[in-house]
């Protein structure tokens, strides 16, 4: 006995490792799908916008006996409601009685394998009974008459809306909820699991790098001091972005905390636009503006603020934003900057 573990244990280890994170919350989760993973049951996944539901949902149908078989995804609030049933279903009345799968709809697609049904909550309510039974019996109903046809699939569903207030309203059948809640999994929030927040930046910044048109080699552990204080309503997708942001702001190879500070700020604040150079337009069209044109406005109107406070003291200007002296002159050219002020700094010739 060498000890090593075998293949099956290394497969799986590797798709549990794409949930980012060793947090106690995290840990218990990954030990949970391992259980429930292998048994053919329905599963509800509950959790925010942006926590990773759909990829919880991915590495249940990986580590299953269907895995060589479709993951097919349904979004339901992106589906039409007068669409549903034949996207989902797939089946009109004329259809002969060989139907073929691909008159299955996204349920004969992933026919074998596993149908992830996204936001079950939005579901049309004259569906859920159609629904209902395929649950219980993997067979669809051909409407108008008594005929079914199989469909073996696992059923995936999820959720962040209270299905217990939808329930209660009226707009979710409870039988199908108890159907559908066989398992149950809840994928908690990034704030309830920051401490992974440093290896989840450091993962998306090792996968912006292949298109970034400079590379970056890491975070400041400043600035992951800064996010990590951040309540992230909109969890690891919110992360995700604002480090995005911060990658086009960055001027050098390493994300500093000013690059977070800009990135987080959802737009410049009135005294920030206050301290516009006389005869700047001021006043922001309602005009599509790129992502990058957006950010550079804002680090301008951060520095034109940051000189005005320090009469133009570009030293002090450089302390104010967590710059250094050389760094802020280089930014100064880059956007024109011009001020009725003495340059005082020297900072030229700082190195």
């Amino acid at each position: 006995m060498t000890g090593l573990p075998s293949a099956k244990e290394k497969n799986k280890a590797e798709f549990l490792a794409r949930f980012i994170g060793g947090s106690e919350p995290v840990l218990w989760m990954k030990k949970f799908i391992e259980k429930i993973a292998p048994l053919d049951v329905n599963v509800l996944i509950t959790g925010p916008s942006g926590a990773g539901k759909t990829l919880v949902a991915q590495i249940i149908h990986s580590l299953s006996a269907r895995s060589d078989k479709p993951f097919v995804k349904v979004d339901c609030s992106s589906i039409p409601e007068e669409a549903f049933e034949l996207t989902v279903f797939g089946l009109e009345k004329d259809l002969p009685n060989g139907v073929e799968q691909g008159a299955l709809g996204k349920i004969g697609e992933a026919r074998g394998g596993t149908v992830l049904f996204s936001q079950i909550g939005d579901m049309p309510l004259k569906v859920q009974r159609r629904f209902l039974r395929f649950s219980e019996t993997k067979e669809i109903e051909k409407p108008g008459t008594k005929s079914t046809v199989r469909a073996d699939t696992r059923i995936l569903a999820t959720t962040n809306r209270s299905m217990q207030d939808l329930i209660h309203k009226g707009a979710f059948r409870e039988d199908l909820y108890y159907r559908l809640n066989v398992m149950f999994i809840h994928v908690p929030p990034l704030r309830d699991r920051i401490e992974d927040l440093p290896d989840l930046a450091r993962h998306f910044i090792g996968r912006m790098n292949p298109t970034s048109e400079t590379q970056i080699s890491g975070i400041s552990s400043e600035a992951l001091s800064l996010l990590s204080s951040h309540d992230w309503p909109g969890n690891v997708r919110e992360l995700r972005n604002v480090l995005e942001r911060a990658e086009i702001l960055c001027d050098g190879t390493m994300i500093s905390e000013q690059d977070v500070r800009m990135a987080l700020r959802e737009g410049p604040a009135e005294p920030l636009r206050a301290a516009t150079a006389p005869g700047q337009t001021k006043n922001m069209k309602s005009e599509t503006v790129s992502l990058r044109e957006t950010l550079n406005k804002i680090e301008k109107d951060l520095i034109l603020d940051a000189l005005r406070k320090t009469g133009g003291v570009q030293v002090e200007a450089a302390g104010m934003l967590g710059l250094k002296p050389k760094n802020l002159w280089k930014k100064i050219q880059k956007h024109s900057i011009k001020l009725d002020v003495p340059n005082t700094s020297g900072a030229q010739k700082d190195s």
